[in-house]
């Protein structure tokens, strides 16, 4: 009973891997971009859905790395570092965002989007 429970868990945290993670949330209404505009230390800003980097908050509404976006819909979820052993996780199927974010996005014209750097 207890190697079904794990591969529970394994499978529950497939869901933080970047990749599939990242699709998600574009879908509910993320984006992102090159940080040089705000700040040249920085190479990309991953931004929540109706949030602005000059008008957020950095971990808040806005995040450095994929990792960052990674432990924040970790965090929104109610999974702890305790229950990941690995260190690249999946992703959470917009958890975190509304689902107005997703229906304004569905309103949005299409255009096309470059996507991020894949993280390493």
């Amino acid at each position: 009973a207890s190697s079904e429970s794990n591969s529970d868990d394994d499978d529950d945290l497939s869901r933080f891997e970047w990749k599939p993670l990242w699709a998600r949330l574009q879908k509910c209404g993320w984006t992102w971009c090159r940080a040089g505009k705000y700040n040249n230390l920085h190479s990309y800003y991953y931004i929540r859905p109706f949030r602005t980097v000059t008008e957020g908050t950095l971990g808040v509404h806005y995040f450095l790395s994929s990792q960052d976006v990674i432990r924040y819909e970790m965090k929104q979820d109610g999974v702890t570092r305790d229950d990941s052993s690995s260190g690249m996780l999946s992703s959470s199927s917009c958890a975190s965002s509304t689902s107005k974010a997703a229906a304004v996005v569905k309103r949005k014209k299409r255009r096309v989007t470059m996507s991020p750097p894949q993280a390493k």
